[in-house]
């Protein structure tokens, strides 16, 4: 099966946090012979924050030129591969397009994803479709959203988010286009879960303390799945 992790950042304030992932992701996609994309930059607008939706293009641009493409997984550039011996065919499912763990607590919203680290079905019949809904909600959001400035992002309050923008288009459709994990199992590959974690931010830790700690998580995830050295015999 052909799967491809991808992972992105603004290539320059998020840069150190996908160098100490990129690192253990890559090492795990190797392992189990799954492609590897980094991409740094922003692909459609001017400002660092808006690299949050490279995810969007980069996931159209893979499917449209790579013809054996049928998985891709999304990781934010704070998202680590915690437990190498899980292979990534266990979560997926072709009835479904999008593969998430839980944006919140509420179950019976069919729509609430974490798209921090997420499935997406390159072979769906509609995903090209919900790829032209999610960049086309970007695009026309505002006017001026491609060349909005950090601090007009800021004082919206996060309410043009790409992940915001995804929920809608899920909203609005009927259930079963995506399968979310939640409850007991809304930590399956996100979070502080067993498979993959994702140290998300929080405004009480400055960035240059939430890098340490990401480094540190991929030290520990480098030293566990290390492989076992084989024992000569005397």
């Amino acid at each position: 099966m052909h799967i491809t992790i991808i992972q992105t950042c603004d290539g320059s304030l998020y840069k150190p946090l996908l160098d100490a992932t990129e690192t253990v992701n890559r090492a795990y996609a190797s392992q189990h012979g799954y492609g590897y994309l980094r991409w740094d930059g922003i692909k459609h607008g001017t400002e660092p924050w808006q690299a949050m939706f490279n995810r969007i293009y980069l996931i159209q641009e893979k499917i449209r030129s790579d013809t054996q493409c049928e998985w891709l997984l999304y990781m934010d550039a704070d998202a680590v591969v915690f437990d190498f011996e899980r292979k990534l065919e266990q979560f997926l499912d072709p009835a479904y397009l999008l593969i998430a763990c839980a944006g919140g607590p509420r179950p019976d919203n069919y729509w609430d994803l974490n798209d921090g680290v997420f499935f997406y079905n390159a072979r769906h019949d509609r995903a090209t479709e919900v790829l032209r809904l999610w960049s086309e909600a970007y695009e026309s959001s505002n006017p001026n959203i491609l060349y909005a400035s950090s601090d007009s992002f800021v004082k919206s309050d996060f309410a043009i988010g790409d992940q915001e923008m995804l929920q809608d288009i899920l909203r609005k459709d009927t259930p079963g286009l995506a399968k979310i994990y939640q409850g007991d199992e809304a930590a399956a590959f996100n979070y502080g879960g067993p498979f993959i974690r994702q140290l998300l931010r929080d405004k009480g830790i400055p960035l240059d303390k939430r890098i340490s700690q990401l480094r540190a998580l991929c030290e520990e995830s480098r030293t566990r799945n290390q492989p076992v050295p084989l024992t000569k015999n005397p």
